[in-house]
C-alpha cells in the first residue's frame, strides 16, 4: 500500500472517530489526543511511553528551560521576590474554588531539601490539598515514573529513557478527591518530543462535555486550549471552563490565538445554550505591561475586553520570563464572561475598586498558582453550603 493510500486511510479514520467522539461528549479532535479518564463520558484513554528525561535533580526541567537559569541561581533580587509562599486563602463555605496552575514540568526552581529532586510531583500536590479547590487546571504537566522508587533511581542528569504515565499522579489526584480527569500533549504535533500540556481534573460525574483544539494552525502547533462543561452544584447552570497555555512573548501569535479562542467561545455558546464561561491558564503575555512596552501589548486582549472581565490586579505571576528587569509578569490569568457575572458573586478578596487578588505565592514551580472563588446569587446563607 503506497503512501498517499495510507493517509487517505488514517484520514477517514480519524474523520469516524471524530463523529463518534462528539456523540460521547469529547470532541477528538486530529489535532490533540484527549488523554484520561472520565466514566460518564465512555473516555478511558491512557499515555504511557518510554521517553527520554533528564535526570530528576537536574537544574532544567526539559533541555530548552531556562527557569532556573534566570531566577533563583543567579540573581539573589528575584530569588527574594519570586521564592516565597504565602498562606492559602480560607476557603468560604459557599464558595466554588477553582485553582489552574502552572507547575512546570513538576520542576521546582528554588531550593530543594539536601537530597530532595527537584522534579517531583510532590510540590505541585501540596499547593493542590492546601487550597481545597473544586476543580484543578494545569498547565506543563507531564508523565511521570509509575513509581516513587522508580523515580528516586532516575537522578542521573544524563538524559535516558525511562517508562512513565500518568498513573502515579492520577492517583495522588484520586487521594484528593478528583478520580477524574482530561489531558493533552500540547506538544503532540510539534516534535518536542516528549508529552508536555494541559490538564483538567475533576470530582466523579462533573463533566458534561470535553473540547479541544489548536488556536493558530501551524504558526505554532503547541498552543490551543482544553475546555469542559459542567453544571454548577445544586442549580441548572452551566458552565463552559477553558484552560490555555499561549504563545510566549509573542504579540501578533497570542492576538491571532484569543481571537481565535473568543471564535470557539461564540460557537460553544450557541450550541451549548450557556454564556457562563470562565478561562484561566497561562497566557505568557501581560496585561499590566511597564509603560516603555505598553504600545507592543496594546492590542493583545481586545478580542476578550469586549465580553470578559479580567480579575487579576497587576500582582505578578512569573518571574522568569522578564530577563531584562526581572521585575516580573503577570501571565496567569482568570477572565470571567460578563454574563457569568450576572448570576454568580466572585469571592475572591477586592483589590482596588474592580480587580481582585487570584495569585497566591507559591515556590512549587516557576509560576504561582491563581483562583477563583464564586458563589451563585441568590444562594448566599449557610443553607447554601457546597
Amino acid at each position: 500500500m503506497n503512501l498517499i493510500k495510507k493517509t487517505l486511510i488514517l484520514q477517514i479514520l480519524n474523520l469516524a472517530l471524530l463523529n463518534i467522539s462528539v456523540g460521547m461528549g469529547f470532541e477528538q479532535k486530529y489535532y490533540y489526543t484527549i488523554y484520561g479518564n472520565v466514566s460518564k463520558l465512555n473516555l478511558n484513554q491512557t499515555y504511557e511511553k518510554e521517553e527520554n528525561l533528564l535526570g530528576f535533580c537536574d537544574e532544567k526541567a526539559f533541555p530548552q528551560d531556562q527557569a532556573l537559569h534566570y531566577t533563583t541561581k543567579y540573581n539573589v533580587t528575584v530569588k527574594a521576590k519570586f521564592c516565597v509562599t504565602d498562606p492559602i486563602p480560607a476557603k468560604n463555605p459557599i464558595a466554588f474554588r477553582i485553582l489552574s496552575f502552572n507547575v512546570h514540568n513538576f520542576h521546582k526552581v528554588c531550593d530543594v531539601a539536601p537530597g530532595k529532586m527537584r522534579k517531583d510531583p510532590a510540590f505541585a500536590l501540596d499547593v493542590i490539598k492546601n487550597f481545597h479547590p473544586n476543580i484543578v487546571m494545569l498547565q506543563e504537566i507531564v508523565p511521570y515514573p509509575k513509581t516513587e522508587e522508580a523515580a528516586k533511581n532516575h537522578i542521573s542528569k544524563k538524559p535516558s529513557l525511562i517508562p512513565i504515565d500518568f498513573s502515579f499522579f492520577d492517583k495522588k489526584m484520586e487521594d484528593l478527591k478528583f478520580p477524574e480527569s482530561v489531558k493533552v500533549n500540547d506538544f503532540q504535533h510539534n516534535g518536542f518530543g516528549v508529552f508536555m500540556g494541559k490538564a483538567i481534573y475533576t470530582p466523579k460525574n462533573t463533566i458534561l462535555n470535553i473540547k479541544n483544539d489548536n488556536l493558530n494552525g501551524e504558526q505554532a502547533k503547541d498552543r490551543g486550549y482544553l475546555r469542559i462543561l459542567f453544571k454548577y452544584p445544586n442549580s441548572e447552570e452551566q458552565i463552559l471552563l477553558y484552560t490555555v497555555h499561549l504563545s510566549y512573548f509573542n504579540q501578533d501569535l497570542t492576538t491571532l490565538e484569543i481571537k481565535n479562542l473568543v471564535k470557539a467561545i461564540e460557537k460553544d455558546i450557541q450550541e451549548y445554550k450557556t454564556e457562563n464561561t470562565i478561562i484561566m491558564g497561562d497566557f505568557n503575555n501581560d496585561p499590566f505591561p511597564p509603560p516603555a512596552e505598553k504600545d507592543d501589548f496594546q492590542n493583545v486582549f481586545n478580542a476578550l475586553k469586549k465580553d470578559f472581565k479580567l480579575l487579576n490586579d497587576n500582582t505578578k505571576s512569573n518571574f522568569n520570563q522578564d530577563q531584562k528587569a526581572f521585575v516580573g509578569d503577570t501571565v496567569d490569568l482568570a477572565w470571567v464572561s460578563n454574563a457569568f457575572l450576572e448570576k454568580f458573586n466572585i469571592l475572591n478578596p477586592k483589590s482596588g475598586a474592580t480587580q481582585y487578588t487570584v495569585v497566591v505565592k507559591s515556590e512549587a514551580s516557576d509560576h504561582w498558582p491563581i483562583y477563583i472563588d464564586f458563589s451563585i446569587k441568590g444562594k448566599e446563607s449557610e443553607d447554601d453550603q457546597l
